[in-house]
Formats: C-alpha cells, sequence, structure tokens
C-alpha cells in the first residue's frame, strides 16, 4: 500500500506519481546492464529507490537495504569495463576482440556484493523465524490474495475452471497449506548462502536459488528483487573461467569469421 512521508519537508506524492517514479527504474535498467551511462544509471536507480522507499515509510524492509548497498557498490566498481557496449566499441576500435574481455581488476567489489546477497539472505530467514510465520499464517495472508489477483492469475485462468480456482483461493488462504512452503524458504535462505560460495554446489543452489525467485514472482508478485536476487548469481561464476570461456568463444567467432 501507499502511505505518506515520515517528515514535512518531503512532498506528499500522489500514487499517480508515486507509481511513476517506480516505473522510472524501468527505463534506466537496461542501460545499466549494457554499461551506457553505468554510473549515471546507478546514481539515478540510488535516487529513486530511496526516494520511494523512504517516502513510503518501507525503508524498515530488506528491499531498499538491500539495492542500495548493491547499487553503491556498482557505482564505484569498474562495471561497464567488461562484456558491455563500450567495452565491444574499444574492441571494435583497436580490432582486438580481447579488449571485450576489459582488464583484470581485484574483486573487492563483486566480493562485496556477494557478502551482501548473503547477509541479505540470512537476514531475511532470522526474521521469518517467528511463529507466526512458521505456522504459515503470514505466507497465507500474504500469498492468498496475490495467488489470483497478481501475474498468475491469467495463467491459473487458462488453465483452471471458476470452481476450480475457487477451490484453490480457499487453499491458498490456509495456514497449513503454506506452513511447509513456510518452512522451506527459511531453510532455502539460510542454505543458499552456504552453497554459492562453495564450488560444487554452485550449479545446484544457484538453479534452486532461481526456481524459488521465479516463484515469488509469478505467486506473490515481488518481480524487481527477485530479478535483482537472480542478477546477483553472475557474480559468484569463478571470473578466470568467465574469462576463459569467453576468450574461446572469440577465438571461435574470429576463426569462424575468417
Amino acid at each position: 500500500g501507499f502511505s505518506y512521508s515520515y517528515v514535512d519537508w518531503i512532498p506528499h506524492m500522489s500514487p499517480e506519481m508515486f507509481e511513476l517514479l517506480h516505473d522510472l527504474q524501468y527505463w534506466v535498467i537496461p542501460f545499466l546492464a549494457l554499461g551506457l551511462l553505468a554510473r549515471t544509471s546507478c546514481a539515478v536507480l540510488l535516487f529513486v529507490q530511496g526516494w520511494v522507499f523512504f517516502a513510503d515509510v518501507q525503508n524498515f524492509r530488506n528491499h531498499p537495504y538491500f539495492f542500495l548497498i548493491v547499487l553503491g557498490a556498482l557505482a564505484l566498481s569498474p562495471l561497464a569495463d567488461a562484456l558491455s557496449v563500450p567495452a565491444a566499441a574499444r574492441a571494435l576500435r583497436r580490432r582486438d576482440p580481447a579488449e571485450l574481455l576489459g582488464t583484470r581488476r581485484p574483486l573487492t567489489f563483486q566480493r562485496l556484493i556477494q557478502v551482501q546477497v548473503c547477509i541479505a539472505y540470512v537476514y531475511a530467514a532470522f526474521h521469518k523465524m517467528h511463529p507466526s510465520y512458521l505456522r504459515g499464517e503470514v505466507l497465507a495472508l500474504k500469498m492468498g490474495p496475490d495467488v489470483l489477483e497478481g501475474d498468475s492469475a491469467s495463467v491459473l485462468e487458462a488453465l483452471f475452471s471458476e470452481a476450480t480456482l475457487a477451490t484453490i483461493g480457499e487453499w491458498v488462504r490456509e495456514p497449513a497449506f503454506a506452513l511447509p512452503l513456510a518452512w522451506a524458504t527459511v531453510g532455502l535462505e539460510l542454505l543458499i548462502p552456504l552453497g554459492l560460495w562453495h564450488r560444487r554446489w554452485r550449479p545446484v543452489t544457484i538453479a534452486c536459488g532461481v526456481v524459488f525467485h521465479l516463484s515469488i514472482a509469478f505467486v506473490m508478485n515481488i518481480t524487481v528483487f527477485s530479478l535483482a536476487m537472480i542478477g546477483t548469481y553472475l557474480l559468484f561464476l569463478d571470473p578466470e573461467r568467465v574469462r576463459a570461456v569467453a576468450a574461446r568463444c572469440l577465438r571461435i567467432g574470429a576463426s569462424t569469421s575468417r
């Protein structure tokens, strides 16, 4: 829901202005992904995210905590040095495909974001360790209306009759139905940080994390946060292995073009 700001000097936004500011991020994210005006994009997203969450009295949630720290780290990192539009332009200008991979740099900011991802998971799990959540009550209260009104509604309507949809709506509102999902959520949020740091278990962990977050986005309409968490998994890939695979692809492409 939309509420008013903490302090009077923040102008009270209308719901329409709130939605406009919220949707502004979708126009900025592609620039960040392509490495175009990357630091400017980070600054704009920092401002929009900070303003929206603070104005809506939502800065107690882990979402802005996660977003703002990660965006700050990205703004200070060499985020557009490799695998970006500027890197591709540099490779074309110098006629050297290896320029697309950028230069080797310390992994300081990558490690900071990795740690931040793990903190977000662990604290989310700790936050849920209370009787109301572990009994399934909180999840049932949240998931109940979202399943039949959110992004999943159109899919369910295409698959089931109205009577079946009504039954599904009653199921998801029952704490007993949500109870195993609640425990599974806490378990995953504790295990994913461990698996991401373990090379052997990392692929399985990433696959489980992707399914977990896509399910949250689909069923509970928590889309931006879910996609952001999935995006951070790229930073857990071994940089040297990524560089080796990318270099091999570049060599194959260069030999094919000849």
